[in-house]
């Protein structure tokens, strides 16, 4: 192995997490990196060296890739590793106790209402909601030109099959 090999090898090695690491490979692998100022340096050299020279570059970088990604892979294990030990769950804990609700504010005073008025001697009655024509208008003795029984004033709903 060459120098640079053996020196990406211990800067690879050195990097803690995976931004130490990006910088370390920019120093090798990077515009500015040592395997890019050393094919800069190729157009000085005659036909048959820079051809040789040329190939053992690009052996160099391809074995200083390898020794990145593994160590990217690595750092990238080591991570999820950890965060996986954080985020662990312990199912032996107790449960988280549920918070006891409560009644809605207007429901509330309804009850209170309902329960002064049966005091005081009323009943509660419960219908429907929507009542017919003649439990609304005929048993009441409303006369069939009476006001309330216009069109905008009443909902006409079809009788039930």
């Amino acid at each position: 192995m060459s120098d640079l090999v053996l020196d990406a090898e211990r800067a690879a090695s050195a990097a803690t997490n995976l931004d130490e690491l990006h910088h370390a490979r920019a120093a090798f692998l990077g515009k500015k990196g040592s395997i890019s100022l050393a094919r800069k340096q190729l157009g000085t050299l005659d036909p048959e060296a820079r051809k040789a020279r040329g190939a053992e570059l690009a052996e160099l970088q391809q074995q200083v890739e390898a020794i990145f990604a593994t160590y990217e892979a690595r750092l990238k294990n080591s991570a999820a590793e950890l965060r996986l030990a954080r985020e662990r769950l312990d199912v032996s804990l107790p449960g988280r106790a549920i918070a006891p609700g409560g009644l809605h504010p207007l429901e509330a005073t309804t009850r209170v209402v309902l329960d002064a008025m049966r005091h005081m001697g009323f009943a509660v009655a419960e219908g429907p909601e929507v009542e017919d024509a003649h439990h609304n208008f005929d048993a009441l003795n409303f006369p069939p030109d009476h006001p309330a029984k216009e069109m905008q004033d009443t909902f006409f709903l079809a009788a039930p099959h």
